[in-house]
């Protein structure tokens, strides 16, 4: 067979429904190139799926966190929390406002005269005068509810 022939012979059978070279590598081309695009598509899917996991765990963590803190304040704020009650003491000789606020203040006032001012409110005293056996009300606190 000459080359003529081969050539009428080739072109037959690409007619024929054969394929040709050129088709072959474009083929193989195209199949490579959505390989890739597949592999792309996986590899986006993956890094979406890590930063939603990741999210997930930080937003969980944090609400995790945030639960525990709360449960333990609260659990500290009632061991330590404490209850204004009132009680009627009488006056002894000697007795001045300052010595029943040093006896009966407790940490929740910033001062003594603050403790004074609001005995004198409660037993709607003036001046600083007291007299034994006179009765006053004098608040204090608690950790022990009554």
């Amino acid at each position: 067979m000459g080359r003529r022939e081969a050539e009428v012979s080739r072109g037959q059978m690409i007619g024929r429904g054969e394929v040709s070279c050129g088709q072959i590598m474009s083929r193989t081309g195209a199949e490579v190139s959505r390989g890739q695009q597949i592999r792309r598509y996986q590899v986006i899917y993956q890094w979406i799926a890590l930063v939603i996991l990741t999210l997930l765990i930080v937003v969980g963590g944090s609400l995790l966190g945030s639960a525990i803190i709360s449960a333990s304040r609260s659990e500290a704020s009632l061991e330590q929390r404490s209850f204004k009650y009132y009680t009627s003491i009488q006056i002894q000789p000697g007795d001045t406002l300052w010595s029943i606020a040093s006896t009966y203040m407790s940490p929740e006032y910033d001062s003594l005269q603050d403790y004074i001012d609001e005995v004198k409110k409660l037993n709607d005293l003036g001046p600083d005068h007291i007299h034994s056996g006179q009765f006053l009300t004098v608040p204090y606190y608690s950790h022990e509810f009554r």
